[in-house]
């Protein structure tokens, strides 16, 4: 049993060397990262689907750019419009909108959730508790908008092999 499984990797190699374990967590979304990491799932099908989501993403953005109009922020929070750059937010919140259409739903809000952590912004160093917005230009080692991740995510599953960020 392990308490306090955090992302789940112990209960990842736990699996990988054909141990019994169980795992619980208070965090729902540690929950939903351990369920991601160890579901099972139909490979062919999950790339479909991400490409999928991917493309859709991208149509959608590129139509109302190509119409001149921006995706509508709805009733987005004071947060998410302080806190990202408008086009990052577009970027989010229509990769979210798609999200129900899918079998496998937890991937795509797991990339999600990680996206939009690394979009802030913030420093990269200041992810976890950001202080501070940073409006000006900002190069941190890795690129880290939705757009990266996903064009990235898209290159390693067409080439079928393990995505590393």
């Amino acid at each position: 049993m392990i308490l306090f499984s955090g992302s789940g990797t112990t209960l990842v190699e736990a699996n990988s060397l054909e141990i019994a374990s169980i795992s619980c967590n208070i965090s729902s979304f540690n929950c939903l990262l351990t369920r991601v990491k160890t579901d099972h799932y139909d490979l062919p099908k999950l790339s479909r689907e991400i490409r999928d989501i991917i493309s859709k993403t991208f149509t959608i953005l590129s139509e109302n750019l190509v119409l001149g109009q921006t995706v509508e922020e709805g009733e987005s929070s004071s947060y998410l419009k302080k806190w990202f750059h408008r086009d990052a937010l577009a970027e989010l919140l229509v990769y979210g909108s798609l999200i129900p259409d899918y079998e496998y739903d937890r991937v795509p809000k797991i990339i999600l959730s990680r996206s939009a952590r690394s979009s802030r912004l913030t420093t990269h160093f200041d992810l976890d508790f950001p202080a501070k917005l940073t409006t000006g230009p900002y190069w941190p080692s890795k690129e880290l908008s939705l757009s990266w991740f996903l064009a990235a995510m898209a290159a390693c599953l067409s080439q079928r092999r393990p995505f590393q960020h």
